[in-house]
């Protein structure tokens, strides 16, 4: 997975889930169900939401979200991958993986 746009609010989150879903390309966001952006001081992988896309459909994202941004946030975003690593997940998400392989066993 690669990261290719960090919302600035929920608003913007959902405008990008949109954008991607109607172009059936699928994302993951960082921390998904960890609050809300931006609430207390501002702390990378903590209260940021990084969207990742699977690295055979980033062009192809690349190309979707640059019709809603302007190119050069996008550029930015990609240049300054700011402190999410390449990748990787937040621990909120791993953990919900986690209980959802459990639960979906049990139910």
């Amino acid at each position: 997975m690669k990261k290719i746009y960090t919302p600035n609010d929920e608003v913007e989150l959902a405008v990008i889930r949109s954008l991607l879903d109607s172009a059936d390309i699928p994302y993951k966001i960082v921390n998904q169900y960890f609050g809300s952006l931006y609430i207390g001081p501002a702390m990378g992988s903590l209260n940021s939401k990084p969207v990742m896309v699977p690295e055979e459909y980033f062009e192809e994202a690349r190309d979707v979200l640059s019709n809603y941004l302007s190119e050069s946030e996008v550029e930015n975003e990609i240049n300054n991958s700011g402190s999410v690593p390449t990748g990787e997940n937040g621990i909120l998400d791993d953990l919900e993986d986690i209980v959802r392989k459990i639960f979906g066993k049990l139910f």
